[in-house]
């Protein structure tokens, strides 16, 4: 496939996700991700976002991990990647929680449920700030609502 078939990846993401064939939709997406925007250059990438805000925001915000190239543009250069999104989308700072929950917070959450023992918060907080920054505690809703959920079902 070349650059102008990728280009049209994000609406034949958006037409299999209309019929909810989300296995398919997933597929594009992951393609799109790992075979054309992990190539492109940060301000390649940054015009690509101008063109397809909603797939920028919509699936990349549930697919990307913090090995994707993708994801380090997020972290590092968010400031130049919101200034190319609409005003009413999410900042970068959301997409790079995002993957932090579903890679640090949730996995430690879920397996306090098995072990019956409340998550360790202090010992997550560290491991996000080592790895992302104390930015990335401080202003982190899914922690916030992860502890909430977590203290309201377990009566603590």
């Amino acid at each position: 496939m070349n650059k102008t078939d990728y280009a049209k990846l994000p609406d034949l993401y958006f037409r299999a996700s209309g019929v909810q064939d989300w296995a398919l939709a997933d597929t594009i997406a992951v393609d799109c991700m790992h075979n054309y925007l992990d190539k492109l250059s940060l301000d390649e990438f940054a015009e690509f976002m101008t063109r397809n805000p909603s797939f920028c925001r919509g699936p990349l915000f549930y697919l990307m991990t913090s090995r994707d190239p993708i994801f380090q543009w997020y972290y590092k250069h968010g400031n130049k990647l919101d200034s190319a999104m609409p005003a009413d989308f999410p900042k970068s700072h959301s997409m790079v929680n995002a993957v932090i929950f579903r890679e640090e917070i949730a996995p430690k959450v879920e397996a306090a449920e098995q072990s019956g023992k409340e998550p360790d918060w202090e010992q997550i907080s560290q491991t996000i700030q080592n790895k992302y920054g104390k930015d990335y505690i401080t202003d982190n809703d899914y922690m916030v609502s992860s502890k909430r959920d977590w203290s309201s079902k377990h009566k603590n």
